[in-house]
């Protein structure tokens, strides 16, 4: 990653703009679903896996009320099935989305900053001297 950046040295980030050696046979098998291979961190698809994983965190609350009204009118279920034991069921699932949305932020600002516009900050960032650079209030 370049000098730059602002990750934290345990950020399960780091890495991202690496790439891995592939063998012949994998790129053979993927080029029919990508002709690039740096297409899956593209910024429409960070996008849309943030508003999948978003929509999927809004859904958790919907389907647990389902499953409650679906157990209480239930002749077969006992009162223990959807006392105690319902709510331990989803509990993993929404901070596994939010810790899922938050690493794909992270991704998409730095494919952003130091991929697309890596030549708009380089090329303008030190031009000149120290007053040069500074913005005025």
């Amino acid at each position: 990653m370049p000098a730059l950046t602002r990750c934290t040295i345990g950020s399960k980030f780091q890495g991202f703009g690496k790439k891995k050696d592939k063998s012949p046979n994998s790129q053979k098998r993927n080029s029919q679903v990508a002709t690039n291979g740096d297409s899956s961190f593209g910024i429409p698809q960070l996008c849309v896996r943030i508003n999948t994983l978003q929509w999927i965190l809004g859904e958790f609350d919907v389907l647990e009320k389902r499953i409650i009204t679906l157990l209480r009118n239930s002749e077969s279920a006992r009162e223990e099935d959807f006392s105690n034991g319902l709510a331990s069921k989803f509990e993993l699932s929404p901070a596994a989305c939010l810790e899922g949305i938050q690493q794909l932020c992270e991704a998409a600002a730095y494919r952003i900053v130091f991929h697309d516009l890596s030549h708009v900050l380089l090329d303008s960032l030190y031009v000149g001297d120290p007053s040069s650079s500074r913005i005025d209030p």
